[in-house]
């Protein structure tokens, strides 16, 4: 019996150190993909190797899938415009990290096809990993559901009073991680650098993003944040990009991205004698049609042209965050998000301007430039650049530096039973997501039948109240 005891605690101990041993390497080894020991070379798709993405056959590392879809997350549903989105994404990514959750992402559908998923994939297998390693397994199948806004931050006011300054360091330094990720995993990334080769090599680039609506009214024209005299505007905005290139080492360069081809043309000819203007080839809309928009889980029209205004507005924020000095021409959560975030976080010894993230006035006849995000944050004042649209900024701060996870805890659920109940589909709302989306073809099929059942469901209460009118 000695022996027998003997002979179970060996194998215990050897199962233990297993376990151990593959958590460890769960944990630490998903850093590159040679460091991988659980997944083949062939198990990797090609075009993810070439984006630093790891994307996993379905049939490939079962456990490992497993692991991924049981593991707690925030599960955001995002809203309206794409800097919107972006700005809101940087929000729940931080709320993921602080109570050890991952993150994952809806944006609605393109008919089939999942916009976000189709542009940026799920989260990396080792960032959802390493934020919720705390959990060891204890805990599976959580998720917190995000709607747009996250509780537990506020609206953001700037003073330009350093002593009274809402920008915790460790929340900012969480977007720039968020949004470095981001630009690494966009699908079209290949295509922003071969921009930037051809066109920034050599230059000092101005990158210059102007929202002015496109004839787009609603919440955009309550809230006043049109252009009124759209070529009085461009002539004095001109002037200022004109002294802003005065001291540049390299000759200026201008990449603008807008919503509106006047504006485009306005500039070209404004500038001609000055610098050079480009901008990202794309179909946009005729002058006065507005701008792609979309509410909660939708997004504007369908199918290929659906995907490709959204594959332009992506690209363009892209591109803006490697120009050289990046202008908010007019205040925008698109220019607050990804484009300054990266821009204000390079590195001071590798910039050709040292402050490299500028706010205009309204009327465009002052220009205010930063040199990193806390600057931005804590001597920066939110009224130079939205006098007269709105009091606070587009970016949101933590009432409090950090986030305790007992303040989430009511809002916490299990996922509902079923290898399907977590995937969006067109015909309802949801309560969760999947850790990665099924293809456009999955998504139609589980459409079709949806909506079978639904007509089916219909068809048998009609059924149920003619039966009932004729007893009657």
């Amino acid at each position: 019996m000695a022996a027998i005891r003997n002979a179970t605690s060996t194998v215990l101990t050897i199962l233990t150190g297993f376990y151990g041993l593959l958590h460890f390497t769960l944990l630490h080894n998903y850093g590159a993909i040679t460091n991988i020991h659980l997944l083949n070379a062939d198990d990797v798709v090609p075009s993810a190797r070439k984006s630093n993405r790891l994307d996993i056959k379905p049939s490939a590392n079962r456990s490992l899938m497993d692991l991924l879809e049981r593991s707690p997350s925030v599960d955001y549903f995002s809203c309206c415009g794409a800097g919107h989105r972006f700005s809101k994404m940087s929000d729940s990514y931080y709320l993921a990290k602080q109570i050890g959750f991952g993150l994952r992402i809806f944006f609605g559908f393109c008919d089939d096809q999942e916009v976000f998923s189709h542009f940026f994939g799920p989260q990396p297998v080792d960032e959802a990993i390493r934020m919720t390693s705390r959990w060891n397994g204890t805990k599976d199948h959580l998720h917190l559901k995000i709607s747009n806004e996250n509780p537990g931050f506020t609206k953001l006011i700037r003073t330009g009073n350093n002593s009274t300054c809402r920008c915790d360091e460790d929340r900012l330094q969480s977007d720039v991680e968020f949004y470095g990720g981001i630009r690494d995993r966009f699908r079209n990334r290949e295509k922003v650098e071969a921009f930037v080769k051809e066109y920034f090599t050599d230059r000092t680039v101005i990158g210059i993003h102007i929202r002015a609506g496109n004839g787009e009214n609603g919440d955009f024209e309550r809230k006043n944040r049109t252009i009124p005299n759209v070529d009085e505007w461009s002539a004095s905005m001109s002037r200022l990009l004109q002294g802003l290139s005065q001291n540049f080492t390299d000759p200026p360069l201008l990449f603008i991205a807008t919503d509106t081809a006047h504006i485009i043309s306005n500039f070209k000819t404004l500038l001609r004698d000055v610098m050079p203007m480009i901008h990202y080839s794309q179909d946009r809309l005729n002058y006065g049609d507005g701008v792609l928009f979309g509410a909660r889980g939708k997004v504007e029209d369908a199918g290929e042209k659906c995907l490709n205004g959204w594959s332009d507005s992506f690209t363009d924020m892209m591109i803006l965050s490697h120009a050289d000095v990046v202008v908010a021409g007019r205040p925008s959560s698109f220019t607050q998000s990804l484009p300054m975030t990266l821009a204000l976080a390079k590195q001071k010894q590798s910039r050709k301007v040292s402050a490299n993230f500028c706010e205009v006035n309204p009327s465009a006849s002052k220009l205010k430039c930063y040199v990193s995000l806390v600057d931005w944050c804590c001597n920066g004042n939110t009224d130079f650049s939205l006098q007269g649209i709105q009091r606070y900024d587009y970016r949101r701060m933590p009432r409090i530096p950090g986030i305790d996870p007992k303040d989430f805890a009511h809002h916490i659920h299990e996922r509902p039973k079923g290898s399907t109940a977590c995937i969006p589909k067109p015909m309802r709302g949801q309560e969760c997501l999947p850790y990665k989306m099924p293809d456009p073809n999955a998504l139609k099929k589980a459409t079709e039948e949806e909506m079978r059942l639904h007509r089916l469901r219909m068809w048998k209460e009609e059924r149920k109240d003619q039966m009932t009118v004729n007893l009657d």
